[in-house]
């Protein structure tokens, strides 16, 4: 029982990175073996299991299930796989286990990344984070990718992109930052440096709301917080003369938000744009019954064609764009009401309030819906609010006031 135990808590942790490899994106590996150990581990704790829910869950799920089946005539396996992985992981989770392999798999993370820092900045070229012994979920472009990841100017560690590996990272400062030790503080200082490295705008952007939140509502003395704040200060100009100008470069992937164009000749979208407000073109350009209740691949494929946005090259949307095209705006709505539920009598819990204020941020700048980078955040979530909802829980029945 321990052994299984300790491999799913180390599997939940790994998670965001197994994901990378797998037949598709919506069967990774990362997903069949948490299901797999989640199951066998399920099977042995069984007598003393409690299937809990979060608040207002159940219905956004059967809502969005019933409408793919009724209404488009779809199956949505990947939503399907997500909440029965969340129910199995939320029954069974060691939230203070998995506080502990996540902690240990950021150190090593942030040490790789550093790494291959130094190896490009010296020779030209870094080493991978990813193998070619099993698939990525890129197919048969995998090698290709895994090939060029090694010359491009931003290292991403063990993940496929840099900006997933930004938005694993900002649980782990989240939480040590509203630690009451020092040295957790400074574990939060030295993993948001790790974090501007990665040179994500939205990240960025994060990093900014993470911080602002804690200097202005953490209980630390004010001296710290302006020790730190000094030093921060300090550290950024020193990064203005370092290597290609990394505060330069995040300048301006922030400032890409706002802009229609990029540097691609002039006939592209830039990232920002891409990231933030694109889909919602799409979305507006959809008939009103699949606005409100959801879009087939094929309706969707020929609402690209007839865009006027380069989807040909990309078919990138955010979480809440993702929500809107495929599932409709009453399932959206359903959604955003389960994250804001998770605030329901918990506002004097500062690290709950910014888990949930990142997760709702980066559901609107980044692909988060049904990934396991949200995945691991919610149960990191659930560490706060488990004694309130397993309280009224009762064994092997779903709990959640939808």
């Amino acid at each position: 029982m321990l052994k299984i135990k300790k491999v799913y808590h180390i599997l939940l942790a790994l998670y965001p990175i197994l994901s990378g490899y797998g037949f598709s994106a919506q069967l990774d590996f990362g997903t069949i073996l948490i299901f797999c150990f989640g199951c066998i581990y399920f099977l042995k704790k069984r007598e003393n299991v409690r299937l809990v829910s979060f608040r207002g869950y159940l219905l956004f799920f059967f809502v969005a299930v019933s409408f793919s089946l009724f209404f488009l005539k779809t199956f949505p396996t990947r939503l399907l796989l997500f909440s029965i992985n969340l129910w199995i992981a939320i029954a069974l989770v060691d939230v203070d286990l998995l506080k502990k392999y996540y902690f240990r798999t950021v150190t090593v993370c942030c040490a790789y990344f550093v790494l291959q820092e130094i190896t490009y900045r010296l020779m030209g070229s870094r080493i991978s984070g990813l193998t070619t012994l099993v698939p990525t979920i890129y197919g048969s472009f995998s090698a290709k990718y895994i090939a060029i990841q090694k010359i491009v100017p931003r290292s991403a560690s063990f993940f496929l992109e840099p900006s997933y590996f930004a938005q694993f990272l900002f649980p782990y400062i989240v939480l040590k930052l509203f630690s009451t030790e020092k040295k957790n503080i400074r574990s939060a200082v030295l993993v948001s440096f790790v974090m501007l490295l990665t040179k994500s705008g939205s990240g960025a952007l994060l990093l900014m709301i993470i911080w602002g939140f804690w200097f202005f509502c953490s209980n630390v003395k004010t001296s710290i917080k302006i020790t730190i704040g000094i030093s921060g200060t300090l550290v950024l100009f020193a990064m203005l003369f370092w290597g290609e100008g990394i505060l330069n470069a995040l300048t301006n992937r922030v400032s890409e938000v706002t802009s229609t164009t990029n540097t691609f000749k002039g006939d592209g979208e830039t990232s920002g744009f891409i990231r933030f407000y694109r889909g919602y073109y799409l979305y507006a350009d959809l008939p009103w019954f699949n606005k409100l209740f959801g879009s087939t691949k094929e309706t969707i494929s020929m609402a690209m064609l007839k865009s006027q946005f380069l989807w040909s090259r990309d078919s990138f949307m955010n979480g809440m764009q993702t929500l809107l095209i495929y599932h409709g705006l009453f399932v959206c709505v359903l959604y955003m009401r389960h994250l804001i539920l998770l605030f329901k009598g918990r506002l004097k819990k500062k690290e709950l309030i910014l888990l949930v204020m990142g997760f709702i941020y980066l559901m609107l700048s980044e692909s988060y819906y049904l990934c396991s980078r949200a995945f691991v955040t919610l149960l990191l979530i659930y560490g706060f609010i488990q004694v309130d909802l397993s309280a009224h829980a009762k064994k092997i029945k779903f709990f959640g006031k939808g």
